[in-house]
């Protein structure tokens, strides 16, 4: 019985209103705790691990791009990507792959064309071809107006669209 009692209490408490409330201090507290340092002009910096160091006697990939590319999995969409080939790529062998959103820009703050030859190179990941392809935008026929940029719908949806994108 008191269990019950309880439980109805408890019930009773979590009414609509009081479970906004509830979800919107929990929101507000997170949101306080995690851009703390933001909100007091810091930055929050890691590490750069050695692998996203240059390294003296690395063979170094080259980047092509960037290609223009009109999607048909996503029509009227057009854009960019960029090819990383490492210097250890021999066309004769099949390459391993890694695609990279958000094009050469993100590839190059993650530094990844050098994780990439520094890794290759150590033996510790397959060589591999790297393609950064951006997100899509629709063009528009004004030269004032702004494209459409289609990130979120590409990226965020479910569903399969984004790996057929990809693989056909």
């Amino acid at each position: 019985m008191v269990q019950d009692q309880s439980e109805n209490q408890w019930h009773n408490s979590m009414n609509p209103t009081n479970a906004s409330r509830l979800m919107l201090s929990i929101f507000v507290l997170t949101l306080t705790l995690t851009d703390s340092s933001r909100c007091r002009g810091q930055e929050e910096t890691y590490p750069v691990p050695p692998e996203a160091e240059t390294q003296e006697g690395v063979p170094r990939g080259r980047i092509e791009g960037p290609f223009e590319f009109r999607s048909q999995i996503y029509p009227g969409t057009v854009r960019n990507y960029w090819v990383y080939i490492p210097a250890q790529y021999d066309p004769s062998r099949p390459p391993a792959l890694i695609i990279v959103q958000d094009g050469l820009r993100r590839a190059e703050e993650w530094r990844l064309p050098i994780v990439l030859d520094n890794m290759i190179h150590a033996g510790q990941i397959p060589v591999q071809l790297g393609v950064f392809v951006d997100h899509g935008q629709v063009p528009v026929a004004a030269t004032e107006a702004q494209p459409r940029f289609n990130r979120s719908f590409e990226y965020d949806s479910l569903g399969d669209t984004y790996a057929r994108f990809l693989t056909d």
